[in-house]
């Protein structure tokens, strides 16, 4: 599981062909201001191909901040070399499963990624829904709505404008996720037990669910849902880097399927937020 993002120069194209000499020089700069940043936000660059970058985040809060700043400093150069020298970006983020070989990831969430960068415009940063409810950050001028992107059709989709200008990730118990430490004070304070012995107690939780996984068990916890192992047959898949056909292979992979009375219980919450709340929208 990771987050990809991959960026774009929007225009790089008739910029390099106006101005070859200057297209070049200003794809270098743009190149290495992003892998720089990329590695500042605990990411890691997967490829660096004409004036595109793919790279991986460990969580989908780290790959927007990294977006959001990338946006940010691509502003700031902007308005120092303006108009002589300019480049806009557009951003793609996409969360899920990862498929790695050497130094190299494959899998349906590169592709996306990919495909949201390209149904983006200049400016513009693109999450699917999995990055957005992933994360522990509250997002502001966070936009829901369609992209029709190339295999898929039209799907929901995140719009972040670098127009909006106001745009940022902001701590905040509506939009943060809980942790583990969460957990763990949550388990102290409802059981009144002291905080190492709530620690043991997640701990031993936790294992005994990832050690009857391990052995192909499920766990069923009535009221809440059921976690299980299925088995991902094997698949082909295109190389973002070399768009070659290559095969991956079969594994198994976790799956969490919720129960009917947890379901009800997020709509309930769902619907109680968004009385407390208003969509926060483009200013």
């Amino acid at each position: 599981m990771g987050t990809v993002v991959v960026v774009d120069i929007a225009g790089s194209v008739e910029l390099s062909r106006a101005e070859p000499a200057a297209g070049i020089e200003l794809l270098f700069s743009y190149m290495n201001m992003a892998s720089e940043l990329v590695r500042a936000s605990d990411g890691t660059v997967v490829t660096r191909v004409g004036d595109g970058l793919v790279a991986v985040f460990p969580t989908p809060t780290q790959a927007l901040n990294f977006a959001v700043k990338m946006h940010k400093r691509v502003r700031d150069f902007n308005e120092k070399h303006r108009p002589q020298r300019e480049i806009n970006i557009k951003v793609g983020l996409a969360t899920g499963e990862l498929v790695s070989s050497r130094s190299d990831v494959y899998g349906t969430t590169v592709n996306l990624a990919a495909r949201l960068s390209q149904a983006g415009e200049a400016g513009q940063i693109l999450c699917d829904e999995a990055t957005v409810n992933l994360s522990d950050r509250q997002v502001s001028s966070l936009l829901q709505t369609e992209r029709t992107v190339r295999g898929l059709g039209k799907i929901p989709v995140y719009l972040l404008s670098e127009k909006a200008r106001r745009f940022q990730i902001v701590s905040g118990k509506q939009g943060r996720g809980m942790t583990k430490e969460d957990l763990v004070i949550a388990t102290a304070k409802v059981s009144g037990v002291p905080k190492a012995q709530a620690v043991r107690a997640v701990d031993a939780f936790l294992g005994a669910i990832r050690q009857s996984l391990t052995r192909g068990k499920k766990v069923s916890l009535v009221g809440f849902g059921t976690f299980a192992v299925a088995r991902r047959a094997a698949r082909a898949a295109r190389s973002p880097r070399t768009r070659d056909i290559i095969k991956i292979r079969a594994a198994r992979v976790p799956r969490f399927k919720a129960s009917k009375a947890l379901k009800a219980a997020i709509e309930v919450g769902s619907e109680d937020r968004e009385k407390d709340k208003g969509v926060e929208s483009f200013p």
